[in-house]
């Protein structure tokens, strides 16, 4: 092979590669883990909070700073990764709350398949999560927020969500 044709294959792979290499990095430091179910509460309480998160350092705080601020004797709590989606009947639920992370412009595809069957989206919310905190999923009329995973943005977080628990729970009333 000439000379120029190796130099050029060269200038154009290098780049090529070392995008791939960087992307790769990314995905692999920004992968989320799957969380162990659990449950606080009596599932014989009058208002069922469901939450289905990801895993991660930021997201299993924010579960635990949810549960800790909001649990009472009349409010259960089961909490889901959000790959169990799938076997959730909306309408056995007060409030459903899905904790998820932006990857490349996306939610994760049984969060979005939950979504896309559901045709009612007054009782969900949405945490989205991305590097920068300003991606959102806006393909629903559902009430979400979006927010860098970082532990100093749980409050503002825990006010939005409280807001609309107040607001679920005079629904019930």
């Amino acid at each position: 092979m000439k000379k120029w044709i190796k130099i050029v294959l060269w200038i154009v792979a290098t780049p090529i590669a070392l995008i791939g290499i960087l992307l790769l990095t990314y995905i692999i430091m920004n992968i989320q883990g799957v969380i162990e179910p659990f449950e606080a509460g009596s599932p014989q309480a009058n208002y069922k909070i469901l939450i289905a998160s990801q895993g991660s350092e930021f997201k299993e705080s924010l579960v635990g700073k949810i549960i800790d601020q909001f649990e009472t004797p009349e409010t259960y709590f089961s909490v889901i990764d959000c790959t169990a989606l799938q076997d959730i009947r909306i309408e056995d639920w007060s409030a459903i709350i899905i904790i998820h992370t932006m990857q490349i412009h996306k939610m994760p595809a049984k969060a979005k398949k939950f979504l896309d069957e559901a045709d009612d989206f007054s009782n969900i919310m949405l945490v989205c999560t991305s590097g920068g905190g300003d991606e959102i999923v806006t393909d629903y009329d559902v009430d979400a927020i979006s927010s860098a995973s970082r532990l100093n943005k749980l409050p503002v977080i825990i006010d939005w969500i409280g807001n609309r628990l107040d607001e679920s729970r005079i629904a019930l009333n």
